[in-house]
């Protein structure tokens, strides 16, 4: 769910797809509006802009795409006989500082200042201190999700299972959180 909680229209919303799955995204009421494939890279305009207060369902769909034979298995997170659905499979909402350039010979050479790593610590803190060990200036947001499973499989994830079915073979859970993580 993508909820606008900002006293002005929402326009768009940016998409870091992980490059080892095929993703789709679907939102109602948005169209591709950047396509970096190279970069795995995605914007998403609303029509009409996304008011405040409004909220809107976003749809992921993650299949994994190994290329080839391997040597080892690369991608533990999906395969065969359960999976690790965690916040590195779904694509990253808003702006992913993990992918900047990291290198002060590359940054130079494209015009970017040296890269802000860590915040000062703040004796009064502030709206900074919603730095966490995923990264990035985030909030703490609730979670409703839906998971479809193959039929022998059980999915888990973050809060209380309110309801579980199946259809077209497939299992389904959908877990919701009774409070912001």
């Amino acid at each position: 769910m993508l909820y606008n909680p900002h006293p002005q229209p929402l326009g768009e919303v940016h998409f870091t797809p992980n490059c080892l799955h095929n993703t789709r995204i679907e939102i109602p009421g948005t169209s591709l509006a950047k396509d970096d494939q190279r970069l795995s890279y995605r914007i998403y305009r609303f029509t009409p802009p996304l008011q405040p207060g409004e909220s809107r369902t976003a749809t992921f769909t993650v299949q994994s795409k190994n290329r080839g034979f391997e040597n080892a298995v690369s991608t533990v997170e999906l395969v065969r006989n359960g999976t690790f659905f965690n916040n590195t499979v779904g694509p990253t909402i808003g702006y992913n500082p993990q992918n900047e350039l990291t290198d002060p010979n590359d940054r130079h050479k494209y015009g970017l200042g040296e890269q802000q790593l860590m915040r000062a610590l703040e004796h009064n803190c502030t709206e900074d201190c919603r730095e966490n060990y995923i990264g990035g200036h985030t909030d703490w947001i609730d979670i409703d999700t839906v998971i479809s499973t193959s039929a022998d499989q059980i999915a888990i994830a973050p809060g209380s299972l309110l309801g579980e079915w199946q259809a077209n073979g497939r299992r389904y859970f959908e877990y919701k959180l009774d409070h912001p993580r």
